[in-house]
């Protein structure tokens, strides 16, 4: 779900730049492999940076060459055990407050709280006021009611009142609270 580029720091400020991909989540065996492929022993050599990182998911976020790769883990470990109306939660969340590392695992705890609605197939908030009203049909309105509607204004009103985030083209996810 994220691979990071690994760099060994004491090298590179030696002028020799060795990295290695490692993809998290992985095994404590596994991160260490990699940190002895690239000259981290210990002794000489005990730091290292993330040069670059890729997601395999939609769920992207800003991660600092600082971070410690066991930080990393937990999160992508985290992430992996999420469902996909989950990883929506996670997404929308980030949008809205913030695509920092910190924010991360915020975000995953309020994806597993259920604290929000996803809407599929909703581009725009007028999509949103169609949903409300034609499909989930929470006001009861007639249907000669709804052939005069306006949900344009409703529209307006719910993007006022509401937290409504678009993801992944055609989602929306509605926080609630």
């Amino acid at each position: 779900m994220i691979k990071v580029s690994l760099a060994n720091l004491g090298k590179y400020n030696e002028g020799k730049l060795i990295s290695e991909w490692l993809e998290l989540p992985a095994s404590h065996n596994k991160i260490n492999s990699t940190l002895k492929k690239i000259g981290i022993d210990g002794k000489t050599y005990e730091e290292y940076f993330i040069v670059d990182y890729e997601f395999s998911k939609n769920i992207k976020f800003d991660i600092p060459e600082h971070s410690s790769v066991l930080q990393l883990n937990e999160i992508a470990k985290e992430l992996k055990s999420l469902n996909e109306i989950e990883l929506y939660g996670v997404q929308a969340y980030i949008e809205l407050y913030g695509s920092d590392i910190d924010n991360v695992t915020d975000a995953i705890e309020f994806a597993k709280s259920g604290d929000y609605n996803i809407l599929h197939d909703c581009k725009s908030m007028i999509d949103v006021a169609h949903y409300y009203i034609d499909e989930a049909d929470i006001y009861n309105l007639p249907e000669i009611a709804k052939t005069y509607f306006d949900y344009e204004s409703f529209a307006r009103d719910l993007e006022i009142e509401g937290n409504f985030i678009f993801v992944d083209g055609g989602v929306c996810v509605e926080l609630l609270n």
